[in-house]
C-alpha cells in the first residue's frame, strides 16, 4: 500500500503515524505558571540525545482542537524551563487521570495524586513518584505546520534526579525501572517485555 500524507486529514495522519512508530516512551512534563500553579501532562512524541556540553530533550506540543495553545507550552514560554519525568508502571494510572483537559490554573499533578517537589535549578517542579527526573532549560521553540500547528520544544538537561536503586555502573537499570510505552492512539500502552542482547561483529 502507498499513501500520500498530504491527502490525509489530521486525525487520519495522526493515527497512522503513531501506530507506525511504536513503542514510544512517555515524558510527563511538569511546569509552573505565572501564579505558581503546577501543571503536568504526558507527551509521547519526545526523545533526547547527547550534545556538548549538555544533552538535549525535544518534544512536540500540538495545539488543542480549538486552536488554543496548551498550558504546558504557555508555562514554558513564561518560565523558560520544564522537567521531564519518566513514567513507570506505578505512575501510569495517575498520569492517565491527569491527562484530561482542565481549566488553566488547575493542577493536574494534584488531581492525579502525584507529589510536586521543588527542583534544584529550574522553576518548574519535578514529580516525586517518577523514577527519573530531568530538569531542563528551554533552548528554543519552533512552530511547525500550516493548518495543524504544533510546536517543537528544545531544551537542555541541567540536572538529573535518579532513584538510587536504579543507577548501576553509570546506567539506569531499565528492567528495574519498569517504564511504560505508548502504542496506537487513543489508549494503548505497553510494558517492558523480553530483553535480549545482540553483539556487534
Amino acid at each position: 500500500m502507498k499513501i500520500d500524507p498530504v491527502h490525509m486529514n489530521f486525525e487520519e495522519s495522526h493515527e497512522l503515524l503513531l501506530s507506525a512508530i511504536v513503542p514510544r516512551p512517555i515524558a510527563y512534563i511538569s511546569t509552573v505558571d505565572e501564579r505558581g500553579n503546577t501543571n503536568g501532562a504526558p507527551f509521547s512524541a519526545y526523545t533526547a540525545f547527547p550534545t556538548d556540553p549538555r544533552p538535549m530533550v525535544v518534544f512536540i506540543v500540538a495545539r488543542r482542537k480549538s486552536g488554543e495553545e496548551k498550558d504546558t507550552l504557555l508555562n514554558i514560554q513564561y518560565t523558560r524551563d520544564f522537567v521531564v519525568n519518566v513514567v513507570d508502571e506505578a505512575m501510569m494510572d495517575a498520569v492517565v487521570t491527569g491527562a484530561k483537559h482542565y481549566p488553566r490554573g488547575v493542577s493536574e499533578i494534584e488531581i492525579a495524586g502525584l507529589t510536586a517537589l521543588e527542583s534544584d535549578l529550574v522553576k518548574s517542579p519535578r514529580v516525586a513518584e517518577s523514577p527519573v527526573n530531568m530538569e531542563c532549560n528551554l533552548i528554543q521553540i519552533v512552530e511547525l505546520g500550516e493548518s495543524w500547528k504544533s510546536n517543537l520544544v528544545i531544551g537542555e538537561i541541567v540536572r538529573y534526579h535518579i532513584r538510587d536503586d536504579l543507577f548501576v555502573d553509570g546506567q539506569i537499570n531499565v528492567k528495574k525501572m519498569r517504564p511504560i510505552g505508548r502504542l496506537c492512539p487513543p489508549s494503548q500502552y505497553c510494558k517492558i517485555g523480553e530483553i535480549f542482547t545482540m553483539e556487534k561483529d
